[in-house]
């Protein structure tokens, strides 16, 4: 999604059964910038403003909200470069075109294990299985959980019985060893929701980004928009209410003034 809109999703054109899995934001660096630890990268930030070039998949897309959550987390501010997708934004932080992303780790999971790109921090309830010294942003002293989240929903009507029987598969699924080892290998994280808790979870998420959205939307038109265009918005406006002016009273001239007065063509 290259834009920026609320999300208003209609949950009660759905039925929810399960939430799967969770797929942590990150905050990662190429492993040649000179920040080890999260604490160097926010004080060099914090002593640079708006220096530090953020790659994201898309202004308005979730890892441009991860960006803009963080930043405003921890008071600092990043120069925001939008890419298609997450893969562009990923291959520009390998190459040193930007210093930093906030891309889920799914992406960015096998550069970080080929020594290429270091993480400094998950934005996960918990630490990685597949890299334990990686601390989460809430140990850190920094409240943020986010990422992308991945569920299952039914058809409107469909029969409780039937949801049960997939509410429960899906549980049995996510306990299964293997299926928990291919899903930790790829950078996601098996987190199970039952049906019950799945709906106040997903509210609270569109909730939150819903009002990322609109803060962000609002710095964008007045922040970000250049000047010239406000003052050709001016002058239009302007001018077409002279013009508008002139037109009606040439034309209350043209009614009141008697037939002999006017001018023929």
């Amino acid at each position: 999604a290259q834009y920026v809109s609320p999300v208003y999703p209609k949950m009660e054109n759905v039925e929810p059964v399960a939430q799967a899995i969770t797929i942590p934001a990150t905050v990662t660096v190429n492993a040649e910038s000179p920040w080890k630890t999260l604490d160097e990268f926010i004080s060099y930030a914090k002593a640079n403003p708006g220096k530090i070039r953020s790659s994201n998949s898309g202004i308005g897309a979730s890892a441009h909200i991860y960006s803009i959550v963080f930043e405003e987390k921890v008071g600092i501010e990043f120069n925001h470069i939008p890419y298609p997708a997450y893969a562009e934004a990923v291959v520009a932080l390998l190459g040193g075109h930007v210093d930093s992303t906030n891309i889920p780790l799914p992406d960015v999971a096998p550069h970080i294990q080929s020594g290429k790109l270091r993480m400094l921090a998950i934005a996960s309830d918990e630490r990685h299985i597949d890299f334990p010294d990686v601390p989460t942003l809430k140990e850190l002293g920094i409240d943020i959980v986010m990422g992308n989240y991945s569920g299952f929903v039914a058809p409107k009507g469909m029969a409780k019985e039937q949801i049960k029987v997939l509410e429960e598969g899906i549980g049995m699924a996510m306990q299964d060893p293997e299926i928990r080892k291919f899903l930790i290998g790829a950078g996601f994280q098996p987190v199970y929701l039952n049906a019950a808790n799945i709906v106040p979870t997903a509210l609270n998420i569109i909730a939150r980004t819903n009002n990322t959205i609109k803060e962000f939307f609002i710095l964008f038109v007045f922040i970000f928009t250049p000047p010239f265009f406000y003052f050709f918005l001016l002058f239009f406006y302007y001018y077409t209410i002279m013009l508008y002016s002139i037109i009606n009273h040439l034309l209350l001239a043209y009614l009141i003034l008697p037939s002999k007065g006017r001018i023929q063509a």
